[in-house]
């Protein structure tokens, strides 16, 4: 077992820094820390640390970052401007980062990932130990992708690769390399463990694009959702799709707000859509028939 700290616990004490938490949980044997958002920003305007020192202080020491909490608490603002000012702050930009062993999830975000680009990371050895099971088991995992462009990622050796949780409205998957994402064999199952994928997406009605990838683990797609263009993908493992009987939230126009929910249980691809390049031989295949 390790023993983690989040910054949650003493952001609003005086004289805080990130650096002095850094240097506390050294001492006191913290393996893993979660930095939050406002706490790093804060010393980077003041001047009390740079990136660049954060960087190098990891490498000599111990203590490692297992995430970067930015979450902002969208539902708990009181005026429209209030949210505005919240939406402005979401466009975000994840790229060119090495996100690995973390034992839940790389990236992850509900809402606060609308109109991201996550692009240009490698991401390996995500819930590999399974000490956690549940919904939020991912290399990368998001609820609402809305307006999200996922690029350009080498996902590897994770539980799962990309799991898009829920409105997925409006998503684009490309030119991503995923391999080996499957539960490792020297694991238990934990409780509450999912099944492993390159790629799942479920519960929404589109339209998400999901094109350019390589796909190389044994499950390569699994979908419970509608409203999926599949296009010039080369998946060597199994293609499942299941049903779910189900409402699902869609959002309405900017700034997205859900619009109400509705029944997603349609067939999730057109065959003119289905320009897959399966690999002879490879274990199953589309498991529905194309409408």
């Amino acid at each position: 077992m390790k023993l983690g700290f989040n910054e949650a616990n003493d952001r609003f004490c005086k004289n805080h820094s990130v650096m002095m938490d850094l240097e506390l949980c050294e001492k006191y044997g913290f393996d893993c820390i979660d930095i939050q958002s406002e706490c790093l920003n804060r010393d980077l305007e003041a001047g009390k640390i740079t990136l660049e020192e954060m960087g190098a202080w990891f490498q000599s020491h111990h203590l490692k970052m297992l995430s970067y909490n930015a979450l902002c608490f969208f539902n708990m603002k009181q005026t429209q401007e209030e949210k505005d000012a919240v939406m402005a702050e979401l466009d975000e930009i994840i790229r060119r980062c090495n996100i690995h062993n973390c034992e839940q999830t790389g990236i992850v975000g509900r809402m606060g990932a609308v109109y991201s680009v996550i692009e240009n990371n490698h991401i390996h050895h995500i819930n590999n130990m399974q000490e956690l099971g549940g919904a939020e088991i991912s290399g990368i995992k998001l609820h609402a992708a809305i307006d999200v462009v996922i690029r350009r990622n080498h996902i590897h050796d994770c539980t799962m690769g990309v799991w898009c949780d829920w409105e997925a409205q409006g998503t684009r998957i490309t030119q991503n390399l995923l391999h080996h994402n499957e539960r490792p064999a020297y694991c238990t199952w934990a409780v509450g463990g999912m099944e492993s994928q390159d790629i799942f997406v479920e519960v929404g009605h589109g339209p998400t694009l999901i094109d350019n990838n390589i796909m190389m683990s044994k499950v390569s797609l699994r979908f419970a959702t509608q409203g999926v263009a599949l296009v010039h993908n080369l998946m060597l493992g199994t293609f499942l799709r299941r049903r779910r009987h189900e409402l699902a939230l869609y959002a309405l126009p900017y700034p997205p707000s859900h619009g109400g929910r509705g029944l997603h249980d349609h067939p999730p691809w057109r065959r003119p859509l289905l320009q897959q390049h399966l690999r002879a031989g490879a274990p199953g295949g589309c498991s529905g028939k194309a409408g």
